[in-house]
């Protein structure tokens, strides 16, 4: 399914979760699309796009992956797995996510009004 959700709606929702852009590229356009495999890459996949004339309230460092040398608990949160592609203020982004330890779990909550929850 594919959704569109227009700059104001995008803005209030996201907003909460990950604070508004306010970057030196702020106003630039950004567009990207949400693909969740909550069953992990072989099931069904959810996917929207969303749009607006800035970042939407998503902040490029939370869609970073978390780094290499940073220790993370060995907690299992499923099989699930998401992407987001597009551009975020001008920006290219294509950030992949997992549940595979407890950072990339804290990682996914971080990004929950962009991805939803982390499946059960």
């Amino acid at each position: 399914m594919r959704l569109s959700i227009a700059a104001p709606l995008c803005a209030l929702a996201l907003a909460a979760a990950a604070g508004c852009g306010g970057g030196d590229d702020e106003g630039a356009a950004s567009d990207l699309t949400v693909t969740v495999h909550p069953q992990g890459q072989g099931g069904p996949a959810r996917e929207r796009h969303v749009s607006c004339d800035s970042g939407c309230g998503v902040r490029a460092r939370d869609l970073a992956p978390v780094p290499s040398d940073r220790a993370c608990a060995q907690v299992y949160g499923g099989p699930a797995t998401a992407t987001v592609t597009g551009t975020l203020e001008g920006e290219r982004v294509d950030a992949a996510f997992k549940l595979t330890d407890a950072c990339e779990i804290a990682r996914w909550k971080r990004n929950a009004e962009l991805l939803g929850k982390p499946p059960r």
